[in-house]
């Protein structure tokens, strides 16, 4: 990528199991994923489960439920195992406790013993005077005594960072270069124990033991990415290369809500997505390829990500893309592929495939469909006349002396065989009689479709016509 070797490229996606797995984090970590194949790196997958509370197993299992479905494999993490684990932040407790006592040993922490009823009362009263509430220090100026006092007390006491006053810089690959005073930060909270680590401890601890060269995220943690740079500054290192993307947004230009598409990854799937196309449309959510195409397969995608190139404003989820590029792919899969889904989908439902064509009917109709699930509505209905109310001027073209005629002529040459379906020649005998009747174009077309399916649209009118029953469209006649 840049000054980095491909041999030392690490990159790490951290969700947190407290909630459903959104497409907001799915297309990180399909950020992440990209950069490490484009540059030869490694991709880590860490669960940051140290809110016991909130973290739930089945918010784990949806999230590599969720990663596997889309293609994104990890090199290191779950399930795989890897040098520097373990990969649960929750297992990790050994080792935020050795970097925690490295603080201790340098003067950069200290013990807090202020209670949650004083705090409360700081925070109110920074709040009545209409300004923002940072730790005002009262701890650190304890003596020696005083705090082995309270220690032999066993009052509860959390670790705070002795924050020093100066600017803290943060270079990002998509923000720039963003400054800000420490003041603002106060001396925050580290851990609440030895082995319980706060989330910007424990995020600095693992990236710092596990190599991460850089850090890919949203940028609703741009805030504490300041809180980290103090961090791995005090550990004697340097921070990972940093680049905060901006949010996705729902069609209303607003944050993404369940209204706009924040739904769970997998009701993607559930819905009758394919995850290539999803895939396809997350990576063009604030990223651009050089030679702007728009249908870009996982192979290519693999290939393009040597850069951190991605946009500063926020990409909106657009359903009407997706919906697109899924049809797309669906119209470009093998027969047998669209067939097996289909009958999957159709199965489950409980609709009866026993028609002798289905195969034919299937494949005809899958043009119509943008996802797999479209074909609940659609194969049903290529066995039912519409019920819709046709215009006026529909209605003209069935009364008309022409259509009338050509309705005779469809009745008459297809009563003449006791076969279950048309054949093809006997759809060119209909067009040769209509013919020499004057009877051709929008005139044989039009009114043809409106009598068999009470539809302006669909499939090939005489596809339509082979694929059904015969005592069926004589009916319709």
């Amino acid at each position: 990528m840049t000054e980095i070797s491909p041999a030392n490229f690490r990159v790490r996606f951290a969700p947190s199991p407290t909630g459903s797995f959104h497409v907001g984090g799915a297309r990180t970590a399909l950020f992440n994923y990209l950069l490490a194949k484009s540059n030869g790196g490694v991709f880590v997958l860490r669960i940051e489960d140290t809110d016991a509370e909130r973290s739930n197993l089945k918010f784990e299992r949806e999230i590599l439920s969720s990663l596997k479905w889309l293609g994104i494999a990890w090199d290191e993490g779950p399930e795989v195992g890897g040098p520097f684990g373990p990969y649960y932040q929750s297992e990790r407790g050994e080792i935020y406790e050795k970097f925690l006592n490295q603080l201790i040993k340098a003067g950069k922490v200290y013990p807090c013993f202020c209670s949650q009823e004083i705090l409360t009362a700081k925070k109110e009263l920074a709040r009545k005077n209409a300004s923002p509430y940072v730790y005002d220090g009262t701890c650190r100026h304890l003596s020696s005594s005083e705090v082995n006092e309270r220690l032999a007390r066993k009052v509860k006491f959390v670790y705070r960072f002795a924050n020093v006053k100066k600017n803290v810089i943060l270079k990002d690959k998509i923000k720039g270069e963003v400054k800000i005073a420490s003041e603002l930060l106060g001396d925050f909270i580290v851990a609440t124990s030895k082995r319980k680590a706060t989330y910007n401890f424990s995020n600095v601890v693992d990236d710092l033991s596990m190599k991460i060269t850089h850090v890919i995220r949203g940028d609703d943690h741009l805030t504490n990415a300041f809180k980290q740079i103090l961090l791995f500054e005090a550990l004697g290192s340097l921070p990972p290369i940093f680049a905060h993307v901006p949010l996705i947004l729902g069609d209303n230009k607003e944050k993404l809500s369940k209204r706009h598409g924040a739904v769970g990854v997998l009701e993607f799937k559930k819905k009758g997505y394919y995850s290539e196309p999803l895939v396809n449309h997350l990576a063009l959510l604030g990223w651009s390829p050089k030679d702007e195409e728009e249908v870009i397969p996982r192979e290519k995608l693999e290939k393009s990500f040597e850069e951190i190139s991605f946009a500063k404003s926020p990409a909106v989820f657009d359903y009407e893309r997706l919906n697109y590029l899924n049809g797309l792919y669906l119209r470009n899969l093998p027969e047998e592929r669209v067939l097996a889904d289909f009958r999957e989908v159709l199965t489950a439902a409980e609709m009866d495939l026993t028609h002798p064509k289905v195969d034919e009917i299937l494949l005809s109709l899958k043009n119509q469909c943008k996802s797999i699930n479209d074909i609940l509505k659609h194969y049903p209905d290529f066995f039912v006349r519409s019920s819709d109310s046709l215009g006026e001027e529909d209605m003209e073209w069935l009364k008309s002396e022409k259509s009338l005629k050509l309705f005779r002529l469809a009745s008459d040459v297809f009563s003449k065989s006791k076969e279950a379906f048309i054949s093809p020649e006997e759809f060119k005998e209909l067009v040769s009689l209509a013919k020499q009747e004057g009877i051709k174009g929008k005139s044989f077309f039009i009114p043809l479709r409106l009598q068999l399916t009470g539809r302006h649209s669909g499939m090939e009118l005489n596809k339509f016509i082979f694929l059904n029953r015969r005592e069926d469209l004589l009916s319709r006649l």
